[in-house]
């Protein structure tokens, strides 16, 4: 028997205040976990699988589960290269009317150079982004699903009653609001917010939209959602090519055949109670 096709791969998009743990944190013990919410939602013994990296509670996207540990191994070894790629909306320092923003010229910088991060649990390092890029509304929107996904992702802090009769692209402009690409290797604690920090912008959410070959944005229009990997993207892992890796997360796999599935939509804030 082939033990490899025995191996559990469960592609997770995670929401916003949830960890990418199996156990509550006693800091903040009112955060559900992952195992926790994936069990709400059906997933049959969800404690046997664990998080391919981590997602901090306040960051939301794709998240891969596995009990392969080979495999988790590799997706995390910088020396494989396995790329993240993010969404960040982004809103710059400054006064409102006269805050940085965001442009291609710092985007291009940033990866031809890299930039010096200092964080508070680590050394100094040259973070270098395989690829950074600004996005105007509708690229943005493509990248999580459509723009009903990205309206969700906004809300709070754009304000539609303050721009009346204002578009969903005029109510972000106004806002000051910027969409940014970024695309790293490594993945650092923090790295994208620090990144981004450095170049006096502020991280108001950020969305992993792929890992390694893994991107669905259909996944992603259902916060807390899961599903089971199909066989192409199970080949690629295996096969461990971080070349097929990085072409196949900009082709995204068919998913007509996929089966996905969520618990109720109160779900979070039921495993989020005290108990």
């Amino acid at each position: 028997m082939d033990t490899e096709a025995m191996k559990r791969l469960v592609l997770f998009n995670k929401p916003r205040g949830v960890l990418s743990a199996k156990k509550r944190d006693p800091s903040s013990p009112w955060l559900p976990t992952v195992t926790e919410v994936l069990a709400a939602a059906g997933l049959r013994s969800p404690s046997g699988i664990s998080p391919v990296g981590r997602l901090d509670a306040e960051s939301e996207g794709l998240l891969l589960l596995t009990d392969d540990g080979k495999l988790a191994s590799r997706m995390m070894d910088p020396q494989y290269g396995c790329r993240k790629s993010y969404l960040a909306v982004t809103r710059g320092y400054g006064r409102p009317g006269s805050r940085v923003r965001c442009s291609t010229e710092l985007c291009t910088s940033c990866v031809a150079e890299g930039v010096q991060l200092r964080s508070n649990s680590a050394k100094p390092y040259c973070a270098r982004p395989v690829e950074m890029a600004q996005l105007g509304y509708e690229a943005a929107a493509n990248e999580l699903g459509g723009g009903g996904s990205l309206w969700r992702c906004l809300d709070g802090l754009v304000d539609l009653q303050q721009t009346p009769g204002a578009s969903l692209p005029a109510a972000v402009e106004a806002a000051e609001l910027d969409f940014v690409r970024v695309i790293l290797t490594e993945g650092k604690k923090h790295e994208v917010r620090l990144l981004l920090r450095s170049a006096s912008l502020a991280t108001l959410r950020l969305v992993r939209i792929a890992h390694g070959p893994l991107r669905d944005p259909q996944l992603l229009t259902r916060p807390g959602s899961w599903r089971e990997l199909c066989a192409e993207e199970r080949r690629l892992l295996q096969r461990g090519d971080t070349t097929e890796w990085a072409v196949a997360e900009h082709n995204t796999l068919p998913v007509v055949a996929m089966v996905y599935r969520a618990s109720s939509p109160d779900v979070l804030a039921a495993s989020s109670s005290d108990t």
